[in-house]
């Protein structure tokens, strides 16, 4: 039979295991790390928007394969986006209100979503696409980018400049 300083002994060193495991244990146990961020692109990822335009960055390689901005909106007719490449978005960003897109967001019944803009240049480099809102309020939108030349959207939002 175990004696009492045993029987203390035994319970001290349970106590102390089972503290050890629950200071193993990750803090994320108690509050779970939620999971990562969603790149925030690609068709029915929907995203708000009110008044502050926001800016996605995307690098084309300049080989001459298609490339597709598509944006779908709700409600409709209330977002617009403009793209820029890079040097023409320093300008608007140094106060240059001269500066104008390469291209806007256009309506086509062929392509998916609301707006699109393509590229097909053998002239490569970094590219900037502001989304802003075309009315008072708030509207829900999702943005994608599709083609051959497709290389990914970040978004590097709130943009820098006004619309």
């Amino acid at each position: 039979m175990l004696s009492a300083r045993s029987i203390r002994n035994v319970g001290l060193v349970l106590v102390a295991i089972v503290l050890g495991v629950l200071a193993a244990m990750p803090v994320s146990a108690a509050n779970p790390t939620p999971p990562p961020a969603p790149s925030r692109t690609g068709i029915g990822n929907w995203q708000a928007i009110n008044g502050q335009p926001l800016e996605y960055g995307f690098q084309y390689a300049g080989t001459g394969l298609p490339l597709q901005i598509l944006l779908g909106m709700d409600p409709a007719s209330s977002v617009g986006f403009s793209v820029y490449t890079d040097d023409e978005w320093r300008y608007l960003a140094g106060g240059d209100r001269t500066a104008m897109p390469v291209g806007r967001g256009t309506h086509n019944s062929y392509a998916v979503g609301d707006l699109f803009w393509q590229l097909a240049s053998p002239s490569g480099g970094l590219y900037h696409v502001q989304i802003f809102t075309l009315n008072a309020g708030t509207a829900r939108f999702w943005i994608a980018e599709a083609g051959l030349g497709a290389g990914g959207l970040t978004p590097i939002s709130p943009a820098v400049v006004a619309k």
